[in-house]
């Protein structure tokens, strides 16, 4: 899919922007985990490209209660303290947040 400023994405690359669009920052590890779909290597290497791009950007090994992943249940988000860990988290840029509404508008025809 090419969008305005001619970056190119595949189906997995989508799907990360909008579910990191729709819940928050996500890390690589919990998506493997959610999605059974796709190999360790691809889905790491998707959040690279994404990187590279300039769509996500690393947010850090901890977590505050404000940016919690969908990863974890309702129940649990209400009381959760901040994670730390050897998870990395990644969240959208200005620039990933634009094309994920692009991607949502586009999802919703």
């Amino acid at each position: 899919l090419k969008m305005n400023n001619e970056i190119i994405l595949n189906d997995l690359e989508k799907i990360i922007i909008l579910h990191i669009f729709n819940y928050g920052p996500e890390s690589p590890v919990y998506w493997i985990r959610i999605t059974k779909d796709y190999s360790m290597k691809e889905v790491r290497a998707c959040f690279k490209d994404l990187e590279l791009k300039g769509l996500i950007e690393f947010c850090g090994s901890t977590i505050s209660r404000k940016f919690l992943t969908s990863s974890v249940k309702n129940t649990i988000k209400r009381k959760a303290k901040p994670v730390r860990g050897k998870r990395s988290y990644y969240c959208l840029t200005k620039t990933g947040k634009a094309l994920a509404k692009e991607l949502f508008d586009h999802s919703k025809r």
